[in-house]
């Protein structure tokens, strides 16, 4: 049995094909990533990652997946009288994604624009073995597409959320 679909088809079984994107095909990228401690106390962490990945014909594939990222995070041990306390923040930046999509009035291109989410924490050494922390994900509450593309969809990306731990280590 022949089955032509594009890729978001199924087969009668429910199965999926995988279609190759064909011979040529180039995928070129980078990533940087570069952790520390720059004075007693402070953590830093900050990496970054492009990739492009082009058919036979030097056009743009896998659009739907970001072309840049940008992550950044760092805590800091406040010190003297306050050295239980921890603090820190995040900073997460990815390009825009895009793909193609078919509905009632043709072809039109779904896409997210480039978007930055903004993370915080805290934390307080209790004891030596218990911590309590504060974690906040998107601080503005960005509302954005994590996925675009599938089966002619969009899929959010998380909304603010606030999380509390406490974490005792014997």
């Amino acid at each position: 049995m022949t089955a032509r679909c594009h890729w978001a088809c199924s087969l009668p079984d429910g199965t999926r094909p995988y279609v190759s994107t064909g011979k040529g095909t180039k995928s070129r990228g980078v990533e940087a990533e570069v952790s520390g401690t720059p004075m007693p106390g402070w953590q830093l962490s900050a990496g970054a990652t492009r990739s492009t990945s082009r058919n036979a014909k030097g056009v743009v594939i896998n659009t739907i997946q970001p072309r840049d990222m940008v992550r950044i995070s760092t805590t800091w041990r406040l010190p003297g009288e306050w050295r239980d306390v921890t603090v820190g923040g995040g900073v997460n930046w990815q390009s825009e994604i895009y793909t193609t999509a078919t509905g009632p009035a043709g072809k039109v291109r779904t896409s997210q624009a480039a978007y930055t989410l903004l993370n915080l924490m805290g934390r307080y050494q209790i004891t030596s073995q218990l911590s309590a922390s504060v974690n906040i994900n998107n601080l503005l509450d960005k509302t954005y597409y994590r996925k675009v593309g599938f089966y002619n969809g969009g899929y959010y990306g998380e909304p603010r959320s606030v999380s509390a731990n406490l974490r005792y280590q014997y």
